[in-house]
């Protein structure tokens, strides 16, 4: 049994080196992960510092477009006014041309109104004497049509 001690010794060290052995290993693959990771962190924190620039760019970008657009609104807002004005008074003047026009065809159909009222008697008396002159004139033609007829036969 004097044997069992020192083999036991023996093989715990080789255990403790085959446990340090793939601690190590084990230690390389995590420092290896943490140096990949730190890369890509730093490779992130470079371009998140590009995306912050050409945010801020675009951000300034459009704050002067913004109060460019602004500035033309206001210069353009006093003509819109100008514009609503002049349709105010177009709307007033087609009103106004309206009454007139209203007020110009009664005062113009009253008149024709009198006139064909005054005039119905004459205007009866002179259908009466062209439907008369027309029936002459039938007889005359077909008298001479008679007389042509007599003459050639």
């Amino acid at each position: 049994m004097e044997w069992l001690v020192p083999v036991s010794v023996s093989v715990i060290a080789v255990a403790f080196v085959v446990l340090a052995v793939y601690a190590v290993l084990a230690l390389r693959s995590v420092k290896q992960s943490l140096d990949q990771a730190n890369r890509t962190l730093t490779e992130v924190g470079e371009r998140i510092g590009d995306i912050s620039r050409e945010t801020m760019k675009l951000l300034d970008s459009t704050s002067r477009l913004t109060e460019d657009v602004n500035g033309k609104l206001k210069r353009v807002d006093g003509l819109f006014h100008s514009i609503e004005h002049v349709g105010e008074a177009v709307q007033q003047v087609t009103s106004s041309v309206k009454q007139v026009s209203a007020s110009v065809s009664r005062t113009f159909t009253g008149s024709v109104d009198r006139g064909l009222q005054n005039s119905q008697p004459k205007i009866e008396t002179a259908v009466q004497i062209a439907s008369a002159a027309i029936e002459l004139w039938r007889k005359i033609s077909s008298l001479r049509n008679e007389s042509k007829k007599e003459k050639g036969a």
